[in-house]
């Protein structure tokens, strides 16, 4: 009986492919029991029912700045528990941590399991996750990376392993970053975007039909709209969720992130985060 579990971020690479990379480096195996966890919502159920699941298991977080409420309540019921994880709110917990700011929770894995020099899939899916605000040519990696890891696909471990010893990127995702970019432009530059100067941050709502745009790359093209602003917020609704406000910002701007997003009861790190609210900007005062 496998008497593992793993609970990791469902909504981007550094969860997707952390929890396979976490698998082979922890030769644990594929099939493990993996709960997906995102924001507040699934926090709150996982945590409510960890009597349930959690109950004499070894459980692994992975890529999630999980509360000590939560944490202190799955190491109630469960063997173990073990956080791996980059984000800011993740060096207050109080348990068993492994936690790097400074990387991804992909390329922290590799360095905990002492791999040695990163290959090119780390470092890509490391710069994903922590450079894609700064360097939107990314873009092409990342659809090729989600084409994979955040599909129901059977093969991620043999894809993953493929990669991990000959990162080739597929000339078709060239042309699928240029249509994506075309439309991001569209949004960014579009009456949708309000710039808040008095605030200093520009926001933007991204609607169902834009869903697959890149939260990184519209909030690239706002903040170089204009040097004065703080920070880019990317708005969308999820049923059941509410609305996700989705903030970065670039590094070397002196306000905090993870304060901003914090006083809205979010987490987040140097450049992203995200908080949770039941209404849109048009009905609040950020």
């Amino acid at each position: 009986m496998n008497k593992n579990i793993i609970i990791s971020h469902k909504s981007d690479i550094d969860g997707r492919l952390g929890r396979e990379l976490f698998c082979h480096l922890a030769d644990l195996p594929t099939d493990t029991p993996t709960l997906w966890i995102e924001y507040g919502a699934d926090e709150k159920q996982i945590r409510e029912t960890a009597s349930e699941w959690a109950r004499d298991k070894d459980v692994f977080i992975l890529d999630f700045a999980v509360s000590q409420d939560f944490f202190d309540t799955v190491a109630k019921y469960a063997n173990n528990v073990q956080l791996f994880d980059h984000h800011t709110g993740s060096t207050e917990i109080i348990g068993t941590t492994i936690v790097d700011t400074d990387e991804s929770t992909v390329s922290l894995l590799w360095n905990a399991f002492g791999m040695g020099e990163q290959p090119k899939l780390i470092q890509i899916a490391k710069g994903i996750d922590l450079d894609m605000i700064h360097n939107p040519s990314l873009l092409k990696h990342k659809l090729f990376l989600d084409s994979i890891f955040m599909e129901n696909r059977a093969d991620k471990q043999e894809q993953m392993l493929k990669l991990l010893k000959d990162y080739v990127l597929p000339i078709k995702f060239l042309h699928k970053e240029q249509e994506m970019y075309s439309r991001i432009k569209s949004l960014a530059f579009s009456k949708k975007n309000i710039i808040l100067k008095g605030k200093k941050i520009g926001y933007v709502l991204r609607e169902e039909k834009d869903k697959d745009l890149e939260t990184d790359v519209i909030a690239n093209l706002i903040l170089n709209q204009d040097n004065t602003l703080d920070f880019a917020i990317v708005c969308f609704y999820i049923s059941k969720v509410g609305y996700i406000y989705s903030v970065r910002k670039f590094r070397g701007m002196t306000s905090s992130l993870e304060k901003f997003v914090g006083s809205y009861g979010g987490g987040g790190r140097e450049t992203a985060g995200a908080f949770r609210l039941e209404m849109p900007l048009s009905e609040i005062t950020i």
